[in-house]
């Protein structure tokens, strides 16, 4: 008895041991990737692009009638050529306010593209564009 007790000891000492993992070894360099990003953007820049979508907009009657407001949203996607690709509207207040502004987006000039270290890439656009009769009534003027 005396014995299996001991080659139990051993058996439960030995099995600790094994079981133990092994740190692993950090990298002893530390590389640092940096990499050059340019955003899509509109020619001239985004006061220029919320110019022209004022200039451009016209604020629906039936929205104007029942005095809807809000910041609409949509996307869109800014493809490596500087066109602008599958718009979608993100909101619904109705009224068509999504859609014209829609509209005013489609007639936009190609924007300047996405880069990544000089690279042209495609990029989604996210548009929030606050709208009411005031607004357009100041720019209209």
């Amino acid at each position: 008895m005396k014995r299996y007790i001991i080659l139990l000891g051993f058996v439960i000492l030995y099995s600790n041991l094994f079981s133990q993992v092994e740190k692993t070894k950090q990298n002893e360099y530390d590389v640092n990737f940096e990499t050059n990003q340019n955003d899509a953007m509109f020619p001239g820049g985004n006061d220029s692009m919320m110019i022209y979508i004022w200039n451009k907009i016209n604020y629906p009657e039936d929205a104007l009638k029942n005095n809807v407001e809000g910041v609409v949203q949509i996307s869109f996607d800014v493809n490596f050529d500087g066109k602008i690709r599958n718009i979608k509207a993100l909101t619904d207040f109705g009224y068509n306010l999504e859609d014209e502004l829609i509209r005013v987006v489609k007639t936009m000039p190609d924007w300047i593209p996405a880069s990544i270290n000089g690279i042209k890439v495609r990029q989604q656009f996210l548009l929030s564009f606050p709208i009411n009769k005031y607004n357009v009534q100041k720019y209209k003027n």
